[in-house]
């Protein structure tokens, strides 16, 4: 009984021995799949106009009230015209609806209606910058500012 338990315990050792093995040399031989990116190169390098687009987006101080309240609901109706304008295509093509006063609900129809929908969301409302705390960033939170190739 004794040397059945001990061949049992030597057969372990050998199979994680080998297993170990194993794993270090394929780790060895692994290598690095990413790509690297190139060192210097500005980090906005969008096509034309899209990092404009986003840095004016973000200037409009579309705040989150409380109880789902938009804090001023003037601010998101200049967001959705700024929205229409930007995007003409996507106005023209897509259905739109408000729904609660500021959010934007839009469809875009396929063309077979027999193919289950997929659903894209985002959101437009932001929460309130901290009182005392715009002092700790590089350029104030609505700015929209590009600068060094970072918006």
């Amino acid at each position: 009984m004794v040397k059945a338990i001990r061949r049992i315990i030597f057969s372990l050792a050998v199979v994680f021995f080998v297993v170990a093995g194993i794993i270090a040399l394929r780790t060895t031989l692994y290598r690095s799949r990413q790509i690297t990116p190139e060192t210097g190169a500005p980090a906005l390098q969008l096509q034309t106009g899209a990092v404009e687009r986003f840095a004016a987006a973000i200037q409009f101080k579309t705040i989150s009230g409380r109880d789902g309240e938009a804090a001023t609901g003037e601010e998101f109706n200049r967001f959705h015209k700024f929205l229409r304008l930007s995007f003409p295509r996507a106005h023209a093509t897509l259905g739109r609806e408000i729904i609660g006063e500021h959010s934007l609900l839009c469809t875009w129809q396929g063309r077979d209606s027999n193919l289950k929908p997929i659903l894209l969301m985002g959101h437009m409302d932001v929460v309130p910058v901290e009182p005392d705390s715009e002092k700790k960033w590089s350029h104030p939170p609505f700015a929209g500012r590009i600068a060094d190739g970072y918006l």
